[in-house]
């Protein structure tokens, strides 16, 4: 049974943003469950900033870590992720975006869970394709709730390198991926929703709190 869970943020200087602040005081007055925010600031590789955290986590006893990056939107949505924590070993939300970088229009998932071998760093993407949870092989760590037993088995995070130096997966996908192959369940749910502040399809922002932060974003 999860009760305490270290909500894990990697940031670089330390900021967050407004919504990332709200959901944060929100959440932390929960009674159902114990949280204990962490941040860790300006320490290089985000692969090195998940293992600080992770250490931190170890060492308090708390029975989950919560990452969500510093980046993101929290919503109403965001916490039905919670609703899953004992189906599986990790449990992943949905990260949502604009397709800005590809000159796309309409919103598209930030990539998040894979459920086979394809062409994206050697999965398949199913954040479009599911709209119910479902077990997958590797995910990102946008939105992602983890277990304490996963970190004593599987290799923390890094990065892996093909033989000419190129990274081959992110240190996320590593991660999981490597969780998958020990034989840890990851769970996908589509309905945990979160938005990505750099391209944030205001449509999807659904707090005035958060909308207001998001326009404001979007019209500097």
């Amino acid at each position: 049974m999860i009760q305490k869970i270290t909500i894990a943020i990697p940031t670089l200087d330390g900021q967050v943003t407004s919504a990332m602040a709200l959901f944060l005081a929100s959440i932390c007055r929960s009674k159902n469950r114990e949280y204990r925010p962490a941040v860790v600031v300006g320490c290089g590789p985000v692969e090195y900033a998940r293992n600080l955290l992770v250490e931190e986590f170890l060492r308090n006893g708390d029975d989950a870590i919560w990452f969500i990056d510093a980046d993101m939107l929290p919503g109403p949505k965001t916490a039905s992720l919670l609703g899953h924590a004992e189906e599986a070993d990790i449990v992943t939300g949905r990260a949502i975006a604009l397709g800005l970088d590809a000159g796309q229009e309409g919103p598209r998932h930030c990539i998040a869970a894979f459920d086979a071998y394809g062409e994206e760093a050697g999965f398949r993407s199913v954040s479009n394709l599911v709209t119910e949870p479902v077990p997958v092989i590797a995910c990102g760590m946008a939105c992602t709730l983890v277990h304490r037993r996963v970190f004593e088995r599987v290799p923390w995070f890094r990065r892996q390198y093909g033989p000419r130096g190129e990274v081959r997966m992110g240190e996320d996908l590593c991660f999981s991926h490597d969780a998958h192959l020990a034989g840890y369940r990851i769970l996908y749910v589509p309905g945990a929703l979160i938005g990505h502040q750099k391209s944030i399809d205001l449509s999807y922002v659904e707090t005035a709190a958060d909308r207001a932060y998001a326009e404001g974003r979007a019209g500097r």
